[in-house]
Formats: structure tokens, sequence, C-alpha cells
């Protein structure tokens, strides 16, 4: 089974026809309206786009390294081949939905083509009804396992996200939830 093959709309919670998939891309709204919210970005490459991958590549992480995007959170590693259901060389980065405008901007001025989305505890949403491609989509093998990776992805942000977040004031401590 293959994104295209689903017939769903980019962005939205929506089969083709305008008719709702799930109701549970509405109740992950507010969390994904949280500007500490994970995202991830699958940024995609072939031979010979390798090296502006190369180039893309090492920016975002002298970015995270400098705090240029203090939501950048993780830059990985470039991955040459198929991983999960990723059907060409990629790599990924994690960041803060504070960080999606500025994320957006690089990976569109770059030229590559990109998948970007919530993490969010449904994997199969997330790289589909949730997901936004920039550059032209790929065809992704969603018979192929993504939890492992989603889950490992998911921790990895909101830990990070924790750590960089600032001790709540007494007040915001004693507030009731």
């Amino acid at each position: 089974m293959f994104i295209h093959d689903l017939g769903w709309r980019i962005l939205g919670g929506y089969v083709a026809g305008g008719k709702v998939k799930s109701t549970a891309a509405f109740q992950r709204e507010d969390e994904m309206n949280d500007n500490d919210a994970p995202y991830h970005a699958h940024i995609y490459y072939v031979p010979e786009t390798r090296a502006v991958a190369e180039v893309a590549h090492n920016r975002l992480r002298n970015m995270l390294a400098s705090g240029e995007i203090p939501q950048l959170l993780f830059v990985g590693q470039l991955k040459d081949g198929k991983a999960g259901p990723h059907p060409i060389a990629q790599f990924e980065i994690h960041y803060t939905k504070e960080a999606l405008p500025a994320v957006l901007c690089f990976i569109e001025a770059s030229g590559l083509t990109a998948l970007v989305h919530p993490l969010t505890d449904d994997d199969l949403a997330d790289h589909t009804s949730l997901a936004h491609w920039i550059g032209t989509p790929l065809d992704l093998d969603l018979t192929r396992s993504i939890r492992p990776a989603r889950t490992r992805a998911l921790r990895v942000s909101r830990s990070r996200i924790s750590s960089r977040l600032p001790a709540p004031s007494p007040r915001q401590a004693d507030a009731p939830s």
C-alpha cells in the first residue's frame, strides 16, 4: 500500500472527495497547536543530489550547534538507501512546531524533496494525512513497519524539548492542570 494508492489529501485528515478519514486527526489538533509539539522531516536525495543534501545536512548541523534555530533538536545521519517506508536515501531532522516556518523555508530553498510531519501516536497518519510534502511526493511503502523508529524519535524529541524548556515558575507549578 502506498500513500498515493490511499487517495489521501496532504495536510488535513481527509480522504479524496472531502470525506473525513478519521476524527483522530481532529483530536490531535490541540496537541499540534502547541508550539512545543514535536515535528520531524525526512529530507530525501538521490545520487545526483547527494552533494546538495550534504551541504544542507552540514548547514543544519551547524544551526543545531550554534543555536541559530533553538527549536532544532536533532539532525540525523545521511542514510544512502531505503529505510523503513522511505524508498530512497534520506536524513531526518527533529524540531518543535515553533521552528516549522524556518525549517520549511530552509528545505524549500535547498531544492530537495522532503516529508514534514508532526510526531503523534499515529504513525500512519503522521506519514499520510498529517504530512506535508515539499517537492514531488514519493510513494512510501506503508507495508513496512514504521513504529520502532517513530516511537524512538518521539521519545527523543519530547525529552529534548523538555530539557530546553524553562522550569515553571512557582505560580505555574502550583496552578491546576
